[in-house]
């Protein structure tokens, strides 16, 4: 690894931690409690987009048997 990467992973890190910071600064909510909302919200999404799918299944299911 030569010195200019180093250089370079060191200001992503520096970034990172800031914005980092600056979430829990101006909304009062830490990464981590950020990323569990986020999956619920994507599980439950999936969940609803699932139910979805299954329904119009059942709807061609049902117009092909007539």
């Amino acid at each position: 690894m030569n010195d200019r990467h180093r250089r370079v992973l060191k200001l992503r890190k520096q970034e990172l931690n800031a914005a980092k910071k600056k979430l829990e600064k101006e909304y009062g909510v830490s990464v981590a409690d950020a990323v569990k909302a986020i999956k619920i919200f994507a599980d439950a999404v999936g969940s609803a987009v699932e139910a979805v799918g299954n329904v119009f299944t059942s709807i061609g299911r049902n117009l092909q048997g007539k």
